[in-house]
């Protein structure tokens, strides 16, 4: 419709992989806006001129995060410790947690504590998960003040969402990535890839059994939690992928459509 009546549209396309709505809505539109620049090899090449580096837009408080102390009292913390978040999106993530709590089961988290961010349906079941393995752990089913959660991450595990991405990349917090196992065309598992690839980010494929996930976990966390180094390095090359601006680029470019319509 909006092609037939000349009106100018863009679209978001914040995965590396484009999803079957906008792969169709490419040809009608004079722009689509990316989060990575890897798009461009899983669109043909008629749609290149379209595509334009923007970024996926994030929530303003994450371009500046509060004071990591003031953060973590908020969140339950205790401010001179280490964080390990885990997240798993918005309805937390079954195997996720079986992997942390199977992988973190005897060992020693000296100057680390955890925060784990469990979904509402899923709360009790963590909580007693990390009861029954002896570690202790601030689990909460959600909190809309994410930024105090980046602000206090200093590893985070998570799936490979593309808003996720975005804020991981924007809050500079190095991470380990189990993307969604369950999509047909493992879109996740693209985003995961490009921050992998640039050494911003750890990719573990969630294999979706729980004993093989926390094998794999494990050596993993028992290097990073003490790699100080290594972390800053993740996190520096988180800088290198993001897209503080995003919002601003896609407004603007929105803007230019407009007026040079």
């Amino acid at each position: 419709l909006s092609g037939q009546r000349k009106i100018p549209t863009a679209i978001l396309n914040p995965d590396v992989l484009p999803g079957k709505a906008n792969h169709y809505l490419m040809r009608y539109s004079r722009a689509v806006c990316c989060q990575f620049e890897q798009t461009s090899q899983h669109v043909p090449t008629q749609f290149h001129d379209k595509l334009k580096l923007t970024g996926c837009p994030i929530r303003e408080s994450f371009s500046a995060l509060p004071e990591r102390a003031s953060a973590a009292r908020r969140l339950g913390l205790d401010p001179s410790l280490s964080t390990l978040v885990i997240a798993g999106g918005s309805q937390g993530a079954q195997t996720i947690s079986e992997a942390v709590q199977s992988a973190l089961t005897g060992m020693k988290l000296q100057g680390w504590q955890v925060l784990h961010l469990s979904g509402p349906e899923r709360l009790e079941s963590v909580r007693s998960g990390y009861r029954r393995i002896e570690v202790s752990a601030r689990v909460i089913d959600f909190t809309p003040d994410m930024a105090d959660v980046y602000a206090v991450s200093d590893l985070m595990i998570n799936r490979a969402g593309a808003s996720g991405c975005a804020e991981i990349t924007a809050c500079g917090v190095p991470s380990i990535l189990m993307p969604y196992p369950f999509h047909k065309d493992m879109h996740q598992r693209a985003n995961a890839k490009v921050l992998a690839d640039a050494g911003a980010a750890i990719l573990l494929e969630d294999t979706r059994d729980a004993r093989t996930n926390a094998d794999q976990l494990r050596p993993l966390l028992q290097t990073l939690l003490y790699d100080a180094r290594r972390r800053q390095e993740m996190s520096q090359a988180c800088s290198s992928l993001a897209h503080r601006d995003a919002a601003d680029k896609v407004a603007g470019l929105l803007i230019d459509l407009m007026q040079n319509d």
